[in-house]
């Protein structure tokens, strides 16, 4: 195997994972990644194989002398699509990671935590409602001046009981 036969399976290795690298990157970019990385990862392994074994191929045991240069260009070419494969892969890795999820606020969390607060809020007032509404139903408790809003009050009673067990449900 010669310098120049090598160049050119190392250059076309590489042209295939700069091409998968840069469709990953656009496709992320876009919102809808599409991951590459590993099948980089698996060619350049695949280039380490194939180099091993073509400088294999080319070793004379016989003339080792003569295989040696043979060798360590099949090895040049195993070495260098492995690297190049890792280093895009982990290159893509660094450019598309994620800050920590669990620094940002959850918006649903705290919206959450909103309507908690405000059915909270609404519980309490609800039951002041009614303390008060017993508090002027005793100073007047003649059935003369009571008897006309009854109806009325006991269904403040019932929206306030159905009120109640609704925040109760969702606390």
């Amino acid at each position: 195997m010669t310098q120049n036969y090598t160049l050119i399976l190392i250059l076309s290795f590489t042209a295939i994972m700069l091409w998968l690298a840069v469709k990953d990157q656009k496709s992320f970019l876009r919102g809808q990644p599409i991951n590459y990385k590993t099948i980089i990862v698996s060619i350049g392994m695949l280039g380490t194989f194939l180099g091993i074994l073509l400088g294999l191929l080319a070793f004379d045991s016989e003339h080792i002398r003569n295989s040696v240069p043979q060798l360590l260009e099949g090895l040049k070419l195993a070495f260098i699509t492995s690297i190049i494969g890792m280093g895009l892969s982990l290159l893509l890795s660094l450019l598309q990671a994620k800050p920590d999820e669990k620094s940002k606020p959850d918006p649903i969390a705290a919206l959450l935590s909103k309507i908690k607060q405000q059915l909270e809020s609404l519980d309490k007032r609800s039951e002041t409602l009614n303390e008060t509404v017993a508090a002027i139903l005793e100073k007047n408790s003649e059935p003369s001046k009571t008897e006309p809003i009854k109806p009325q009050l006991e269904s403040l009673d019932k929206r306030s009981e159905t009120l109640n067990e609704t925040v109760a449900a969702i606390l």
